[in-house]
């Protein structure tokens, strides 16, 4: 699930990342078998004590403040208890939102895999060349690494401005309030966004898997990357640009 006021930033993140030479791409080797989906990561690092959910759960968010809220959902996130933290977000866009964070962390996964493949074969200096780690920040509140800065309560209603991986501007989280309970309001998914992101972890394998069958000069792994990645971020480039067109005027409620 991706702010309205991320999407600009995201297709930036995407495009930006990666630092491929844009030369023509020739086409990898003939029969490049598809790589399967590398099993689950195991649960990140906690990110400080403050963020360390209860043992109570989502059954204890009726005491909890709208930034406790952020908090812990930021913390189930990073632990991969995608479920659990659904519980803390208004319901009609929970499942999207679970595809989206399991779409992104299949990205993750697979540019760590490329990422140590690039460093066994000695190219430490120019992995990050090819680097798209910071795409697990690009869904807000939902992104691994945040920070809760300050809360503003109106009613039933709350804004949670947040800082996502240290960088500005910060983000403004809105949560709603239902049977005593904080819950994050998110906008509506872009259409067809996780699938694309989907496709863009496989073309990430797919660049792996081409180190395996044949020798590769940094040249050659950046024409691999162009030749998969270029039409997945093509594709991006149009649903956010699409979305961007339809966002609500500002200030609009997000009811």
């Amino acid at each position: 699930m991706v702010s309205r006021s991320l999407n600009r930033r995201l297709l930036l993140l995407l495009l930006a990342a990666g630092g491929c030479r844009p030369e023509t791409s020739s086409p990898p080797r003939e029969g490049v078998a598809a790589v399967s989906r590398p099993a689950a990561d195991s649960p990140a690092a906690r990110p400080e004590a403050a963020s360390t959910p209860s043992a109570g759960g989502p059954a204890a968010n009726a005491v909890r403040g709208p930034q406790q809220v952020v908090r812990e959902v930021n913390a189930l996130r990073r632990d991969g208890r995608l479920p659990e933290m659904a519980e803390y977000v208004a319901e009609g866009h929970r499942d999207a939102l679970v595809d989206m964070v399991q779409a992104v962390d299949e990205v993750v996964r697979a540019n760590t895999a490329l990422q140590q493949r690039l460093v066994a074969l000695g190219y430490t200096g120019s992995a990050e060349l090819f680097d798209r780690s910071q795409v697990a920040n690009i869904l807000g509140v939902f992104s691994r690494d945040i920070e809760a800065i300050e809360e503003r309560i109106r009613g039933d209603t709350a804004v949670v401005t947040i800082s996502v991986a240290g960088r500005l501007p910060l983000v403004e989280v809105r949560l709603v309030r239902r049977n005593r309970r904080w819950l994050i309001q998110p906008d509506e998914p872009i259409p067809g966004l996780a699938a694309e992101l989907r496709n863009l972890g496989q073309a990430l394998r797919q660049v792996a898997l081409a180190t395996t069958q044949r020798e590769m000069s940094v040249d050659d792994i950046a024409r691999e990357m162009n030749f998969w990645q270029q039409p997945v971020l093509q594709r991006i480039r149009t649903l956010v640009e699409q979305a961007g067109q339809h966002e609500p005027p500002k200030g609009a409620s997000a009811e």
